[in-house]
């Protein structure tokens, strides 16, 4: 287990659910208007592993994919130390798999990461980010990223900027360091100062921003799809295939669509965390009717 994580403590050791579970899950899902499903799991990309000895993530995304009515698949918490770069070349070449995939890298300095029992290096990182960048067009990653875990020192946290500077996560989220009962963290020595921790937290968000904003404006006159969620005073509401429901950015769209449609819309504005733009007219969003507020289901697995 991670040094910082309590989560194994409590669910105890990993279970798949069997490929047949999650594809009838899938179907009936489906079958209700169910347009996204995103899988998720503490180690997603070991998916299959105490069941059939061997991974089974790319097999269950192709038969996911072929379910009539589904549209996006969705990967997070692809486990950096279980995840090579063949693995994300294989996932992005799948039918209907988004250019999406949460890459919790944690840290940057090899010394912090060995620490945190992470089982990985920043080398091997850049590796797999890079792999799934080149194999498909518009990939988006996002990260989650751990500051003032014990012992670290400037010169790690500086490691850290670089890194987050050189690859420019499109998303990211940082979080404090806070100690858990019976983890191996919480015994360790050279507690960073909670002030300390709070500004580094600071810092790296003031960093992120600014590469999230450069990364929302490549999308200035593109066009992406967006998967509409609610319509509020003349306006749509939804998520990009950049957006993660609750943790990323939304669209704004104008005009009232469908919740549950996946619509064209060219982006006109950007903002950090949020793209404005116009739905680009097809026989589907022109032929369907106005509708009230209401959301559609999404499948967490």
């Amino acid at each position: 287990a991670c040094a910082f994580c309590s989560i194994p403590q409590m669910r105890g050791l990993y279970r798949s659910e069997p490929i047949e579970t999650l594809l009838h899950e899938a179907g009936e899902l489906a079958a209700e208007g169910v347009k996204e499903l995103i899988l998720i799991g503490q180690e997603t990309t070991s998916y299959g592993v105490d069941l059939y000895r061997e991974r089974k993530l790319v097999e269950l995304c192709e038969q996911l994919s072929e379910i009539e009515g589904i549209e996006w698949l969705r990967l997070m918490y692809a486990h950096p130390p279980s995840t090579p770069p063949y693995l994300l070349e294989q996932l992005a070449r799948i039918p209907c798999f988004l250019p999406y995939v949460d890459y919790p890298i944690e840290h940057a300095s090899d010394r912090m990461l060995k620490q945190m029992n992470r089982r990985t290096t920043a080398v091997r990182m850049k590796d797999a980010i890079k792999a799934f960048r080149e194999a498909c067009e518009k990939a988006c990653v996002r990260t989650t990223v751990l500051v003032g875990f014990p012992g670290e020192s400037e010169a790690d946290f500086e490691t850290l900027c670089e890194f987050m500077s050189e690859i420019k996560f499109e998303r990211a989220g940082v979080f404090t360091y806070s100690p858990q009962s019976g983890t191996a963290g919480a015994e360790l020595p050279d507690r960073v100062d909670e002030g300390i921790a709070l500004d580094r937290l600071d810092r790296l968000m003031k960093l992120q921003q600014g590469i999230c904003h450069d990364r929302q404006r490549s999308w200035i006159g593109q066009t992406t799809d967006v998967l509409i969620e609610r319509t509020v005073r003349g306006f749509s509401w939804g998520r990009s295939i950049w957006d993660a429901p609750e943790i990323d950015g939304r669209v704004r769209v104008q005009g009232e669509y469908m919740p549950g449609m996946i619509i064209p819309v060219k982006v006109e504005k950007v903002a950090a965390y949020q793209l404005s733009g116009v739905a680009q007219q097809t026989q589907e969003n022109t032929s369907r009717e106005l509708c009230g507020n209401f959301a559609l289901p999404v499948l967490f697995s």
